[in-house]
């Protein structure tokens, strides 16, 4: 199936944090995850009523009359693309215990910044995710 511009709709709001995994799209939209799931790997076309639902949730355009992606720009790919290097940055150090200064430096790298402002990104990024851990870990005792 084709639904390679709700897709990339996807990755660009992932990057932009407004979604933060599947799951909160389910939420959103009220289809389940079974559903959802299909749509963004493509196995099922997503319907209609998800599009317009998926649109008027996220305040977002994924196609105008022609069926072209509106909103979506070659900068924000870029930045999508990127937010996908750098989960899979973070997740190489949790699984091969990369070292921090390792990571910074690939991170400075990848992305053409400073090692200091890669090193103080990294640390808001860790922070924000352990926060969203210990939220979840609370929620669920």
């Amino acid at each position: 199936m084709h639904n390679s511009e709700l897709i990339r709709m996807v990755e660009t709001l992932k990057a932009k944090r407004t979604i933060k995994k599947d799951v909160d799209i389910v939420a959103k939209t009220g289809f389940s995850k079974a559903v959802v799931s299909n749509y963004l790997s493509g196995r099922v076309k997503a319907s209609d009523n998800f599009l317009d639902k998926f649109e008027k949730v996220y305040g977002v355009d994924i196609f105008n009359k022609n069926g072209f992606s509106k909103d979506i720009d070659i900068a924000t790919s870029l930045h999508a693309e990127l937010g996908r290097i750098n989960e899979i940055l973070i997740a190489l150090q949790a699984t091969t215990r990369i070292s921090t200064m390792a990571l910074i430096e690939l991170r400075a790298k990848v992305y053409g910044r400073s090692y200091s402002l890669e090193a103080t990104e990294l640390e808001k990024t860790i922070a924000e995710e352990v926060s969203t851990l210990l939220a979840e870990l609370k929620k669920k005792s």
